[in-house]
């Protein structure tokens, strides 16, 4: 299979590897959560970097590493294991220029944070997929949520991975060890 091209007419739902195999590509929405409270709080960084990077650039079907599971809380018990962080490390990172409206002709390039990676945070527990985010015309199915991304530290050691990754990650699956 080709590596899939996300559509900037659907930002909501994006492409990523799938996770064991690295072959196979899934569809995912963002979490309308995390959106809304992106919104509510100005965070234009944030909303650059899921148009930029996560829709744009498709850092999730290009991952450097995808791990399972947070050795931190972030949902809930029973769910944290669930999650699967996809770690990238890309050149330049977006924001949104504050204005009235988030729209295509604010969004900027900006570097990447010094030192850092960028990890997207998804699940594939069919409880947390919005029904109300997969009604676009080129939906073949919806297999999880972006539930939230982040730049983090990356390692001193290993520049491609997080610093502490042992540590606050679950086993890592893709690529295979």
């Amino acid at each position: 299979m080709t590596v899939p091209v996300n559509n900037p007419d659907y930002p909501k739902v994006v492409w990523a590897r799938v996770r064991e195999t690295g072959t196979r590509y899934l569809r995912l929405v963002v979490s309308e959560k995390t959106l809304a409270a992106l919104f509510e709080t100005k965070r234009f960084a944030a909303m650059g970097e899921y148009t930029g990077l996560i829709v744009g650039s498709g850092v999730l079907v290009r991952p450097t590493v995808i791990y399972q599971g947070l050795k931190r809380p972030f949902r809930r018990p029973g769910v944290d294991e669930s999650v699967y962080a996809y770690v990238s490390r890309p050149s330049t990172s977006f924001s949104y220029r504050a204005a009235p409206r988030v729209v295509p002709g604010n969004l900027q390039t900006i570097p990447a944070p010094l030192g850092s990676v960028f990890v997207a945070f998804v699940s594939i527990n069919p409880h947390v997929v919005d029904p109300q985010m997969v009604d676009t015309p080129d939906d073949p199915a919806v297999a999880g949520t972006v539930l939230f991304w982040e730049w983090t530290m990356a390692s001193e050691g290993m520049p491609d991975l997080p610093r502490d990754a042992d540590s606050r990650y679950g086993r890592k699956i893709w690529p295979t060890p």
